[in-house]
This record gives C-alpha cells, sequence and structure tokens, in this order.
C-alpha cells in the first residue's frame, strides 16, 4: 500500500491511500524488488498541505513474520503537497471547461515551490488553487491561496507579462483577499502581510506595489503597466517572524486578468422598443403602463475584446433623461431611474421580459436604458458602447396611487433618498398585513441591502405640530425606521414615550406620532436602515396619514438647542478639570422659540441658568453658577445665544459633577405648546433643560503659593562675593492644601535692569542668574483647611553670598566666557558692573499643580547696585591703584551710585540725622556714618543707642564657639578689608572699666601675589598661617594664657569685606566677662 501521510509520528493522524498491489511471484530469503509507481491523487486528500510519502508492505497482515513493526518505511522529507486545482485554472476560472479540454490559457504560474535544501531544512509552501474562499461566482468557483507559511517564511507565486513595444499600457486586475495577524502596539504594527510586488526583467529585486493585512474581504485591484517590457508579477504571503498568527493564516488571489475585453450592448435591431411587444397583465391600459404590467426587450450584450467571458453584471434601468457613461453613476442610487435588473448578463442574443415595479409613484415616460459592467470593475479598451438608450421614452407609466395621496398630503412635494424607492401600496379588503392605517393606502419601504438606508422627506415650513402614523415588521433594535430633521434623528417630544428616540423597530403595530418642526424652513425625513438579516423574515416598514394641520403650532416652544463646553475633555473619560481661582467655564448656549409667537403674557423675558449637581434634578441641584442672560421677548424662530467664559464661585466643592442648563421665562403667565397627545400632562418643558451625559465638569480646589517681602534687601552699594540679608514669606493662600507628601521648589533669582532704564518698565528687566533654590515638603493647607493664616505660611530670612566678578560679568555678557577672578578680562571690565541696577526675583514651585499661572514675582521695587570696591569717581578707574579707600571717598562714591546716578535719592547719608556726640557717642562728628562705612551697614540699619530705638543686628552678634572642647565668649563682626584709615580693636572686660585688648586689627588686608593686581580676591591676606605674615588669624594677642591663645577663630571672605570671630581666653562662665568692638578711623 502507498499513502500520504501528514506526519512522520508514529500516530500521525488521518493518511490517505493513494495505490495498492498484490506481488504474487514471492520473494526469497535475503531478496528483494524494485518498484515504480505512478498514480492519481485521491480526491479525499485534503488540500493546502506537505505530505510524506509512505509504503506498508504486508497491509492485509496475511504473512507471519519474524518482526511486524518495520513494515512501514516514510520518506526522509515531506515534499509532496496537495493543491485542488491549479492555479491558471483557479485565477481563471470561466475557462475552466477549455482548460480540461487540453486548451490550456496563454498564462503561465508558478507556484513558488522549492524543495528543501541544505539551506532550508523544509520545503517552502507553493500557492495552490481551491474552492472554499473565491471571489467570482462563476462555472468553477475557485481562487489561488497561499500555502501555509512557517515562521518567518514566504509562499509566493508568479507569472510573467509582455508588453511589446508599441503596444498600449496594459492594465492588470485581480481580487485578493487575506486574513492574518494584525495588532497596532505602542511599539507599532506588527502584520503578516499579503503583497503584489513587480520586477522587470527576470533578476533583481522586487518593488511592492499594495499590501494588505489583518481581516480584509475581497477587494478589486487594478494596476497599469505603461512601459514595454518583461514583468515578474509576485504575490507573496509574509509571516513576520515572531511566531504569532492571525486568522486563517492565509491570502488569496482570484479573477486575474491581464487582457483588455471591450463590452458593446446593442439592440435588435438597431435597440427599439415596440409597443406590440407589451404584455397586458391587468387588463389593456392603451399603451400606458401600470405597476405589474411588463413589456420585452431585445438586446445582443458581447465582448468585443480579448479575454473569455460568459457573461457580465450589468443593469437595465427606466430613466427619465437619457446619458452617457461619462456622466453617469449607476452604483449610486438614482431616483430620476427605476431600476428593473441587476445581475449578470449573458454575452448572446437576450430576450427578457421586465415588469414595472411598485416602486415607481409618478406618472411619467421613461427612455429604456442598458449598461454593462456599470460598476467598472474589469478594465476595458473601450467603454463608450457599454451603455445603450432607446431613441425616444417609449415606457409610460401611471401608478394607480400617487406618493402624495398615499400618505395623504398632496400638498407638500415628496423627494425620494438613499439606496432604494419607497412607494405607495394599496391595501385590500381583509389585508392580513394591515398595510394602511386608514385601510386605503401608505408608502412602504423598498427591499434594501445590509448596510443600506432608504427613505423620503419634503420640505416644510414651521413651525408645524406634525402627526402621522407609522409602523415596522422588521428585525427588533438591528432593522428600524426614524424620523429626521434637517438630518439629525429626532426625540419623541410628546406622548407617554417622551424622551426617547423618535424610532420603531420589531413588530410594532400602528403608532400616532406627534412632532413639532421648529419654526423655519426644515427638511423632513422618514428613514429605513437596514443592518442585518434573518433567514426567511422580510423587513417592512409603512408611513400613512401624514398630517400637518392636525393641531394648533401658535403658542412658542422654548428650546435648548445646543450646549458646547468642556472643549479640552480627557480623550478617554470625558471629564474636564476646572480649578477654581484659575480656570473659567467656557460655555456657549444657543436657545430657539421652536414655535410660535408669544401671546398672554405681560412680559416674555428669559432667564437661562446654569447648575452643576451630583444628580440630574435641576431643582435640588447642589452648586448655582449663574443666571446668565435676560433678553426680551424671543419671537418665533429667533434665538437666543450666550457664549463667553463664566468665572465660576469659590464656594463650589470639589468633585464631579453634572451640567444642567434651563431655559425659562420670567413671566408667570408664559405658557408653550401643550402635548397633543397627552394633554393632561401640560406644556412641552421637556427641551427647556440640558443635562450632561455624564458627571463630566470635575471641579478641583488647588492650592497657591505666593510670596511676601518682609525686610527687603538694605539700601546700599554691594560688592561680589558679599552677603545680602532680607526676609520673606511663603502662604498658601489657595482653596486646596499642600499635603506635604510631594516637595516643592522656590527659587530666588538676581535680576537687572540696564542703564538709563525705566524702572517702571518691568519688560526692560532681565534675568541675570540663580542665587539659591530652596526645597520644602512642609503641610501648608489651604484657607478651607486652616484657621489662621499663620498655618500656611512658612517665614524665611534669608541671606545670600552674590555671584564672584567673574560669575556676574560673564552672566551679564559681559565677558564671553566664565573666567577666574583674577583674568584681566575681569578685572578690566569691574567698571561694568556699576552701569547697572539689580533686584530680586522668587519663583515659585513649577511642579504642584496650583490655582494661578502666575509663578513669579518680581520684587523691584527693593533695587540695589553692586560694584567692585568704592573708588574716587573724579578719577578714571584704574583696577590695580583703585583698591584702597577712605571714608571720604567711600562717601562720595555711594552719593554718586545711589543718588546722583541712581534712583535712590533721598535715603543716603545727607539726609540721616546727625549725631549727638554729647549724649549719644563719645568723641564727635560723623559717627553713623562711620558705623555704616566701617561695618559696611545697609543706610536703613538702625545704629542709634538709645533705649527707644531698635538696635542694629550688627550689634547683637555676640555668643559662644567651643575651642578643644572648652567654651569661650566671642563676637563676629565685618571688616572693610581695603580701608586706608580704620582700625578695629576687640576688647574685654571684667568690670566694665577696665579693658584690655584681645586683638587690634588695622586694614588693609590686601592680596597682592601672583598678577600685577590681585585686589581683594582670594583671602591670603586674612588666613595665611605663615608666623609673622601679618595675616589675622597668626596675630597674637597681648592677654597670653600660657597655651599660645589665639583670639580669631575664623575669618570668612566677602571680597570688599570679611566676617571675623573673635573669642576671649578665659572660659565662659568662670565668672563675669564681657567684650567690645571699639572702631576709629584716623
Amino acid at each position: 500500500s502507498v499513502f500520504l501521510a501528514p506526519s512522520r509520528d508514529p500516530s500521525p493522524g488521518e493518511i490517505y491511500e493513494v495505490a495498492a498491489f498484490v506481488e504474487d511471484m514471492g520473494l526469497s530469503v535475503g531478496g528483494g524488488i524494485t518498484y515504480e509507481v505512478t498514480t492519481n491523487i485521491s480526491e479525499a486528500v485534503l488540500p493546502g498541505d506537505f505530505y510524506y510519502v509512505g509504503v506498508l508492505v504486508d497491509a492485509s497482515d496475511n504473512i507471519a513474520e519474524s518482526k511486524e513493526d518495520n513494515n512501514t518505511t516514510l520518506s526522509e522529507t515531506n515534499e509532496v503537497f496537495i493543491g485542488e486545482y491549479p492555479l491558471n485554472v483557479a485565477l481563471n476560472d470561466d475557462t475552466l471547461t477549455e482548460t480540461l479540454a487540453g486548451d490550456l490559457v496563454a498564462q503561465t504560474w508558478t507556484d513558488g515551490f522549492i524543495p528543501a535544501n541544505e539551506n532550508n531544512g523544509s520545503p517552502s509552501s507553493p500557492w495552490f488553487g481551491q474552492t472554499a474562499e473565491f471571489a467570482v461566482d462563476s462555472s468553477l468557483r475557485a481562487a489561488a491561496r497561499s500555502g501555509p507559511v512557517a515562521s518567518g517564511a514566504v509562499s509566493f507565486m508568479e507569472t510573467l507579462k509582455v508588453i511589446d513595444v508599441g503596444a498600449e499600457p496594459r492594465f492588470v486586475s485581480f481580487k485578493w483577499k487575506v486574513s492574518s495577524q494584525l495588532d497596532v502596539t505602542e511599539a507599532g504594527i506588527v502584520e503578516d502581510i499579503l503583497e503584489f510586488s513587480i520586477r522587470e526583467g527576470s533578476s533583481g529585486p522586487f518593488a511592492r506595489i499594495a499590501k494588505i493585512s489583518g481581516e480584509v474581504d475581497w477587494t478589486a485591484y487594478q494596476y497599469v503597466i505603461e512601459e514595454p517590457g518583461n514583468y515578474t508579477l509576485r504575490w507573496s504571503y509574509t509571516e513576520n517572524g515572531d511566531g504569532e498568527r492571525g486568522g486563517q493564516d492565509a491570502g488569496w488571489v482570484d479573477d486575474f486578468n491581464a487582457q483588455a475585453p471591450d463590452f458593446s450592448v446593442t439592440g435588435s435591431p438597431a435597440f427599439s422598443i415596440n409597443s406590440a411587444d407589451f404584455v397586458e397583465i391587468n387588463g389593456p391600459v392603451d399603451g400606458v403602463l401600470s405597476p405589474g404590467d411588463s413589456f420585452d426587450l431585445s438586446f445582443t450584450a458581447e465582448n468585443l475584446g480579448e479575454g473569455a467571458y460568459a457573461n457580465v453584471r450589468g443593469q437595465i434601468r427606466l430613466t427619465k433623461a437619457r446619458g452617457v457613461a461619462a456622466n453617469l453613476d449607476w452604483n449610486q442610487g438614482n431616483f430620476e431611474d427605476v431600476v428593473l435588473f441587476d445581475g449578470f448578463i449573458p454575452l448572446e442574443l437576450n430576450d427578457l421580459t421586465l415588469v414595472i415595479p411598485n416602486s415607481i409613484s409618478e406618472a411619467e415616460a421613461y427612455y429604456v436604458g442598458v449598461w454593462l459592467e456599470y460598476s467598472r470593475n474589469i478594465p476595458e479598451d473601450s467603454e463608450a458602447n457599454n451603455l445603450v438608450f432607446t431613441d425616444l421614452p417609449v415606457i409610460s407609466v401611471d401608478p394607480l396611487v400617487s406618493f402624495a395621496d398615499a400618505v395623504d398630503n398632496p400638498t407638500n412635494d415628496w423627494s425620494l433618498i438613499g439606496d432604494g424607492r419607497w412607494f405607495p401600496v394599496s391595501a385590500m379588503v381583509g389585508d392580513p398585513d394591515d398595510i394602511a392605517f386608514d385601510n386605503v393606502d401608505a408608502v412602504s419601504a423598498p427591499d434594501i441591502r445590509i448596510g443600506e438606508s432608504a427613505g423620503f422627506e419634503a420640505i416644510i415650513d414651521g413651525p408645524k405640530l406634525m402627526n402621522f402614523k407609522w409602523r415596522t415588521n422588521s428585525l427588533s433594535n438591528v432593522n428600524y425606521m426614524e424620523l429626521r430633521i434637517n438630518g439629525v434623528a429626532q426625540e419623541r417630544e410628546f406622548g407617554a414615550n417622551a424622551g426617547d428616540r423618535m424610532r420603531m423597530s420589531g413588530d410594532s403595530g400602528w403608532v400616532e406620532e406627534a412632532i413639532l418642526i421648529p419654526s423655519g424652513t426644515q427638511v423632513v425625513a422618514w428613514v429605513f436602515v437596514k443592518n442585518g438579516e434573518e433567514q426567511g423574515f422580510a423587513d417592512m416598514a409603512y408611513v400613512d396619514v401624514i398630517d400637518l394641520d392636525a393641531y394648533s403650532a401658535d403658542a412658542p416652544d422654548l428650546a435648548i438647542l445646543s450646549v458646547d463646553y468642556n472643549g479640552s475633555a480627557d480623550p478617554q473619560t470625558g471629564i474636564q478639570q476646572y480649578a477654581l481661582e484659575r480656570d473659567q467655564f467656557p460655555l456657549t448656549v444657543i436657545v430657539a422659540n421652536r414655535g410660535g409667537a408669544v401671546s398672554g403674557a405681560a412680559y416674555g423675558d428669559l432667564d437661562l441658568e446654569v447648575r452643576l449637581s451630583e444628580d440630574i434634578v435641576f431643582d435640588f441641584a447642589d452648586e448655582v453658577v449663574g443666571h446668565l442672560g435676560v433678553t426680551e421677548v424671543l419671537e418665533s424662530g429667533a434665538r437666543l445665544v450666550f457664549s463667553g467664559n463664566i468665572d465660576l464661585p469659590v464656594s463650589i466643592d470639589a468633585k464631579k459633577y453634572y451640567l444642567l442648563v434651563r431655559v425659562s421665562s420670567l413671566d408667570p403667565d408664559f405658557a408653550e405648546i401643550e402635548d397633543p397627545l397627552l394633554p393632561s400632562s401640560g406644556e412641552l418643558l421637556s427641551n427647556n433643560n440640558f443635562e450632561s451625559r455624564g458627571q463630566d465638569v470635575e471641579i478641583l480646589h488647588l492650592p497657591r503659593l505666593v510670596f511676601e517681602m518682609g525686610a527687603a534687601p538694605g539700601v546700599k552699594v554691594y560688592y561680589p562675593k558679599e552677603a545680602l540679608y532680607f526676609e520673606w514669606s511663603l502662604i498658601n493662600i489657595g482653596l486646596g492644601d499642600i499635603s506635604g507628601l510631594q516637595s516643592y521648589t522656590q527659587r530666588i533669582e538676581l535680576w537687572r535692569f540696564d542703564e538709563g532704564a525705566d524702572f517702571s518698565d518691568l519688560s526692560a528687566a532681565g534675568k541675570v542668574i540663580d542665587l539659591a533654590s530652596i526645597t520644602e515638603s512642609e503641610y501648608l493647607p489651604g484657607v478651607l483647611s486652616r484657621d489662621d493664616i499663620s498655618e500656611s505660611t512658612l517665614e524665611y530670612k534669608t541671606t545670600l553670598a552674590l555671584p564672584r566678578a567673574g560669575v556676574l560679568l560673564e552672566a551679564l555678557g559681559e565677558t564671553d566666557s566664565l573666567q577666574e577672578d583674577e583674568s584681566v578680562d575681569v578685572i578690566s571690565k569691574l567698571e561694568k558692573l556699576e552701569g547697572y541696577t539689580f533686584f530680586l526675583v522668587i519663583v515659585r514651585d513649577q511642579v504642584i499643580e496650583q490655582s494661578s499661572n502666575l509663578s513669579i514675582e518680581l520684587f523691584s521695587g527693593a533695587r540695589f547696585k553692586i560694584a567692585a570696591f568704592p573708588y574716587d569717581t573724579t578719577q578714571p578707574f584704574v583696577a590695580g591703584e583703585s583698591t584702597l579707600t577712605t571714608f571720604d571717598e567711600w562717601r562720595a562714591f555711594n552719593e554718586e551710585l545711589l543718588v546722583t546716578s541712581g534712583d535712590l535719592s533721598g535715603v543716603l547719608l545727607a539726609d540721616l540725622p546727625d549725631a549727638d556726640p554729647s549724649v549719644t557717642y563719645p568723641g564727635s562728628g560723623d559717627i553713623e556714618g562711620l558705623f555704616y562705612y566701617a561695618l559696611n551697614l545697609p543706610f536703613s540699619t538702625t545704629t542709634r543707642l538709645e533705649d527707644d530705638a531698635v538696635k542694629g543686628a550688627v550689634l547683637e552678634r555676640m555668643g559662644t564657639v567651643f575651642v578643644a572642647g572648652i567654651e569661650y565668649q566671642r563676637l563676629t563682626f565685618p571688616i572693610v578689608r581695603g580701608a586706608e584709615d580704620l582700625k578695629y580693636t576687640v576688647q574685654a572686660s571684667d568690670d566694665m572699666v577696665i579693658w584690655e585688648d584681645l586683638i587690634v586689627m588695622e586694614s588693609p588686608y590686601l592680596d597682592s601675589r601672583g598678577t600685577s593686581f590681585a585686589g581683594y580676591y582670594g583671602a591670603q591676606a586674612l588666613t595665611d598661617p605663615t608666623p609673622g605674615s601679618g595675616s589675622l588669624i597668626t596675630l597674637q594677642s597681648p592677654a597670653l594664657d600660657g597655651q599660645g591663645y589665639m583670639p580669631v577663630v575664623s575669618v570668612v571672605d566677602h571680597n570688599y569685606t570679611a566676617t571675623v570671630t573673635v573669642r576671649d581666653y578665659v572660659p565662659f562662665g568662670a565668672g563675669a566677662r564681657f567684650m567690645r568692638l571699639l572702631i576709629e578711623k584716623e
């Protein structure tokens, strides 16, 4: 027995025997026989797969053997692939008869089969003909399908097309389908594809022309080859290598055509229609037909071009106007035409009897038209001869009932819309189908296909309170009829089902409806929609008795036509968040009087009210947003429009809400249209209200951080590296809390005005550099959570070191790059600093969402200057010669920068009170000025010592310090490093009568090493530990403690100044002990 098996497994599944024979010659011990077998493939073999060839000896087990388990042998490879039909047959279905008779079609195909080799362990999978899927319903019903592919493999088929020099461009057309993997992920699209590609010549790469993937049903594709040459056409199905499969994991191709047919239709003779050919159906009508009558039509359809076609799709129509293929499209509904036939027309002489359908509802004379291949799916050499009309309108039709009479409304002009023609129907006595409400006539929906719709419409001038009756017998909730006004499906406004869609479905029986057609010109339509079907079930829909005068529409009808809001809602949830105090609520509301004029009311002013609510009960809504507009009387058809951004009240709770809008009259006597179906229900007020579909408005309470400046930077000239002191507060003034679970950062920046700038124009200011960032994670409650503002406040006493000169000049753009302070470029440009006026800016946290987008506070009122050091401004600035200063030079320098050329007039020395040397200070002279000069104090610092005066902080820098584990009293104070006329002496006393000197410091303390000019830069002159160098840290006190006492604990360099800390040599607490600082000016 010879058989095919899908695998080499011991249990391979179903096997198929393809040959069997009996050997009766016997077989000697050790002998053998070789067979060559040629056999047909049994139709029982499942096509579309690879098989192993197997041989079974002694299949009937007649011979007793010593070993029975080796009687079966299978081929090593599965290289037998079974198809159902050859590709040339499957791809050209209509040529099956000729092919089987030996008359092969000209096109030859390569199926893509490649045997297994050293590079590929398995054979490639070929395309094959099969009948499970097909595109063309012809004599064979077959198509080509891709073979099963391994992960990362390709199954392809090819054919060669030759276009001769001088030939016209050639169309290549086919239909294809795919069922494969198509996954859309964040990383991109993952797909297994069916691809059509072309290569010119016999070698080289293929150029992709088109591809499809996923689930794509049969689709026609056409490609034009314009240049002469030899072209290889390839269809390939590719698995992308991820091993994932989708659908049937295959592609199909059918109806291949690379020839150009030319379909033609002619009359017989001359395509004319003779009234003698009419067949009387319902009695003689003198040449005028009614629905149900028929006539005969003869014409010849043929293919004058290439290709083998037995039939082609076509249509026969009655048309009011003749036309040509160039300006007609019979793929679309055309309600000037009546379709008599739509299907396959044999390419031969056709003698047809055609019936006038019920869908004709107007008395008209029609031309007859025949159009072959009207869908234009098959490329032709010429389409001009596909369409033929009669010369005259030879068919006259007079319906028994007109459309207007069938709906009992002869005053309106009715038009047909959609994919089919509604038509009049007449009721018969005892009609079990109940097709007419009035038992006379009605209009019926046509028989349409899934996905189609058909309707009728009329233009009606409102306001009209229309009444009509309708019924359906259709697949419930699948196929339905609905009423539309201006293309918009309507809701019921009257009756027990008010608020529902005005739609009818299922076996409804006749239902009476009423609807207000609004004021103005409106297009009113009844539309039947088909989405599905059920075997043996015919959908029906009827409309009858359309009455526009059944009720009065004189009363007004206020209606909210549209509400537009949430313009930036979350696309996933539909919710938009609004932070109180920050966000306005954008709202557009359009209200119309859809009814008649206002009457019977003293005044007709309207109120438009907006509310937010956790439910949709307007009168119990949680939050009243506001009353938005009051207008005078809305006449019939007039509109009230409100559009704008609303400030939401800060009293609204933080949660999600429905949006509710209501329009009403302020006049208690104002009355609207009443419900004609349920008079007891009163006025039509349901359309006065709008409720959002869900809780799509979310109110947020957010924090808001602001700054308040306490003690501003003092009025003075500052110098690079100097400490700048100020006080400020950070306050949460928002509704929401800052939880403290998330950190928040404030940034302090240095800003500047250029020389000559208008300080009132903040746009003239600009950032220089960041000075500090302060990060907190403190809980700061909002105004709704706190008892006192102090709970929401953080206070800061801040000392910031100004950047060094090189950093400042680079940030100001005065130098091209960041350089050391002792560089020539920096030193030569120090004078540039004096041209700027500086101030501080604080920028609040940018991470925590807040109720204000304002994030920056400019303290431009507290301005100050920065300079290299004081010098004689009457002389040219020379860096190497101007570093030393005196009191008079300092005073003149400040006067020049802060008054003469600055903006701080009125706060300087000239306006400070003179000291009273006999009361306040020992000695005489400008003692206060000496304080400001020697201690580098802002001019706003209090220096007087009267009991009622606020003492300056500089005079209260007493404290203790531990040295070698022992606590000593200490005094901290600033010195001016470049002063030529100052001496600082720190003294101590047991009784405040006798004072001993702990240290005497005489300026200047300047660096002069390394470059021709060093000035204040660096701290060698302050902290050099070399004995005898003269620096502060090595000075010895005259009061010796036997332990090598060194009074200076530390020196901090601030460039122009230095902060010095001096300690006592007597341990703290050993007895009464006092320290003081003595300042002397030569």
